[in-house]
């Protein structure tokens, strides 16, 4: 249950701070033999615009093709497509007759262009822009689809009939390749399937294919966020084969994969660069990543590479740390679980070594880190969020003064209400809503709680006790402080104290846990605990801790 209230208040409590982002740069290279060139890009443009791309001399013009809602049936040579053919879009260079009548807008990436070019000699042109994710290919069943393929930049795909065997779709069915002087040519079975080219292919039924080795991502792709720590790839292979799959993470995106310790069992976690999976043929196999995000600032954008036999897809990368953190490393809230396991028998030879008990007792343990540096110790807090002009978008913010309360809206809805998330420890109370504490956080903390005579949680205080109720025998309250002639064994209700630390274990060196020294520490907890008996009781255990957001301040203004 702890650790399901954790993973919600990670996932609830996470307030917005976006950094500009860091793209991960790229260029295609995309060679033209004179004539017409299918071309499918994989490079979001730095500048979209068609007169900017295809800025080259010599290209007369440009068709991208966008699926229409009819399936295609047969395929139309270039040379004969009208400038207002179902499904297809143009543009041709200023000083071309028919240049007025251009309707492509902005070029993307994995799409299919078919270019005619007009030199006399081949040539290359580079698009240079942005890395393009990984999409699975949108296939109409029953149709031909223009695509092109994910295959290795070097050396291709293969041969055409080995590349489409693992697929039911598109084995045996016809697929076309644009010849240069404008004729769409069958595509045999020994024809190679190139990088950065589209062809014609022939669907089957419905598809899902990508290529011979099946990538799905769960959840999306490798956007880690904010707050996400794991992340998983399913690779399937449908193919008759064993295929050993590796990841290639030139740019060195701070990834790490997820092993088993042969003996412990445990979690281990590895660099994820020149990582090598194998996949056997006709089976699945699951890759856990994690992200590190000690030393990144901002936001951070990088593709890694997913590469099979003839096969190269392009996985964005994505994480983000909060400015806040930055600069104030530690800052936010903190939610744990103190684990206590061993008390002093007062009665020992050694009075004060704590001993082991026969069962650990768990407490919530929340604190709070602010812009600089201070750590306090928290009893409940709520995500709230501002008050905001229509418009506007509301901030997140903690509150811990219930008083407070009424003067934000709730985080989120539900069920058309609208509330807030609350954490509350009911293993610490003392006066006030926060207990600041000494120290650093990330190193050691100390601090003293005083449960009051006052505090309804003294466990010495009983309402309706007469022993107890710290009143005389006409019902007053009892003097505090006590007088000084008084003795403490005449006094109803004591104060208790107790004195705690929190010493942080230093994150190994070779700890490549993703949450490591950046989102979760672990440490020893001491306490000792006086005024329940005359002897101070000395408790000790561990500690957990887990940002769950990144929120500098308590009770702002409205």
């Amino acid at each position: 249950m702890k650790t399901r209230l954790l993973r919600l208040a990670a996932g609830l409590l996470a307030a917005l701070f976006v950094a500009p982002a860091v793209a991960q740069n790229a260029a295609q290279p995309i060679p033209l033999k004179p004539g017409w060139n299918s071309v499918w890009l994989t490079v979001d443009p730095s500048n979209p615009d068609p007169a900017a791309v295809f800025n080259v001399a010599g290209i007369t013009q440009v068709w991208a093709w966008f699926p229409t809602e009819r399936p295609v049936q047969f395929v139309e040579n270039p040379a004969a497509m009208r400038f207002n053919a179902p499904g297809w879009r143009f543009w041709m260079p200023t000083g071309q007759p028919q240049a007025f009548l251009s309707n492509l807008g902005a070029v993307q990436a994995r799409r299919a262009y078919l270019v005619k070019y007009g030199g006399t000699t081949p040539t290359t042109f580079t698009v240079s822009g942005t890395a393009s994710n990984f999409r699975p290919l949108k296939w109409r069943a029953d149709s031909f689809n223009l695509f092109g393929f994910d295959v290795d930049p070097q050396i291709g795909g293969g041969p055409a009939g080995l590349f489409f065997s693992t697929s039911d779709a598109h084995a045996g069915q016809p697929a076309y390749r644009l010849d240069p002087n404008g004729t769409w040519v069958a595509l045999t079975a020994s024809s190679p399937v190139e990088y950065g080219k589209a062809y014609w292919v022939f669907s089957k039924g419905p598809s899902s294919f990508n290529g011979p080795v099946a990538i799905t991502l769960v959840s999306g792709d490798l956007d880690f966020g904010e707050v996400a720590e794991e992340k998983t790839i399913i690779l399937a292979n449908p193919s008759p084969f064993d295929n050993t799959v590796t990841f290639a993470n030139p740019d060195n995106f701070p990834l790490v994969a997820a092993g088993t310790d042969g003996l412990t069992a445990k979690t281990t976690w590895a660099d994820a660069s020149g990582l090598s999976v194998t996949v056997p043929a006709g089976a699945e196999r699951k890759v856990r990543f994690g992200v590190r995000r000690a030393g990144v600032t901002g936001e951070l954008v990088r593709v890694v590479n997913v590469n099979a036999p003839g096969l190269s897809l392009p996985i964005r990368a994505r994480v983000v740390v909060p400015a806040i953190v930055s600069t104030a490393p530690s800052a936010g809230l903190w939610a744990g679980t103190v684990t206590l396991s061993k008390v002093n028998d007062v009665n020992a030879a050694n009075p004060t070594q704590p001993l082991d008990t026969p069962a650990a007792l768990d407490l919530r343990l929340l604190v709070h880190v602010d812009a600089a540096g201070q750590a306090r110790l928290l009893k409940q807090v709520t995500l709230l969020r501002q008050n905001r002009p229509t418009g506007l978008t509301s901030n997140f913010v903690l509150v811990t003064d219930d008083r407070r309360i009424t003067d934000f809206k709730g985080a989120t809805l539900k069920d058309g209400k609208s509330f807030g998330y609350r954490l509350s420890s009911v293993g610490y109370d003392f006066a006030g809503s926060e207990l600041p504490l000494l120290g650093v956080f990330g190193s050691a903390l100390t601090g003293q709680i005083v449960v009051g005579r006052a505090l309804p949680t003294n466990p010495m205080k009983h309402k309706y006790h007469p022993d107890h109720d710290d009143l005389d025998a006409r019902f007053n309250p009892l003097p505090d402080p006590a007088p000084s002639n008084s003795t403490r064994d005449q006094d109803e209700v004591w104060n208790i104290t107790r004195d705690l630390s929190l010493t942080f274990d230093p994150p190994p060196a070779d700890d490549l846990a993703p949450a490591a020294g950046y989102s979760r520490y672990t440490g020893t907890y001491r306490e000792t605990l006086g005024g329940l008996h005359r002897q101070p009781l000395y408790l000790q255990g561990t500690f957990t801790l887990k940002r769950v957001n990144p929120i500098a301040t308590l009770n702002p203004a409205p």
